[in-house]
């Protein structure tokens, strides 16, 4: 008796497997749509399929998602949107150091300045797509300047929140949608979050 008789193991079994295998691809290739969905799925399978079919239809949105992104422009936000209080937090740093540049309270040659910033010209903030980075970076230093009170990051969360630039940085005569013009004119993706 072989080993394989003792166990209870049919040596013809890999064989038949075989051969029903190469059955069922030659089918396949003679009536391709014929036998779709048709063998049973073995338990271990199921699962494995329901998460290929997951991820083929996740990897399907996401690349629609991206087509449709890549083919239009990105929506301007508008005052009363949602995210406009987000939008009014980024851009408030940039319309409140233009302030205090208008006012007087930050001068041109101030220690700050490490020479001529990419995004002062002329006594002016010009952000756009190529200066936005240098000018969040000089930002992210120089943040805790303190005018009125408070400094710089406590004033842009006040500005975002309130949909106004405060008085107290920028005085009265200038409203924050024609700073935002003035500002981020050269970017014409950075649309006005700011009310009336």
């Amino acid at each position: 008796m072989s080993g394989s008789d003792e166990i209870g193991v049919d040596p013809d079994r890999g064989r038949r497997a075989a051969r029903v295998h190469a059955a069922r691809r030659r089918k396949r290739r003679e009536h391709p749509a014929s036998d779709i969905r048709r063998e049973p799925v073995r338990p271990g399978q199921a699962g494995w399929l329901r998460r290929q079919h997951r991820a083929w239809a996740a990897t399907g949105l996401l690349l629609a998602c991206a087509a449709a992104a890549c083919s239009s422009a990105t929506p301007i936000p508008s005052a009363t949107g949602s995210q406009a209080a987000q939008f009014r937090l980024s851009d408030a740093p940039a319309l409140l150091v233009q302030c205090m540049l208008n006012q007087g309270t930050l001068g041109r040659s101030d220690s700050i300045f490490s020479g001529p910033p990419a995004w002062l010209r002329d006594g002016s903030i010009v952000i756009t797509p190529t200066t936005v980075v240098k000018f969040d970076t000089w930002y992210q230093v120089n943040g805790a300047i303190t005018v009125a009170g408070k400094d710089l990051t406590e004033w842009a969360k006040w500005a975002a929140a309130n949909d106004e630039l405060p008085s107290g940085v920028c005085g009265t005569s200038i409203s924050a949608r024609a700073l935002q013009k003035q500002v981020f004119g050269k970017d014409p993706a950075a649309g006005d979050p700011w009310g009336a």
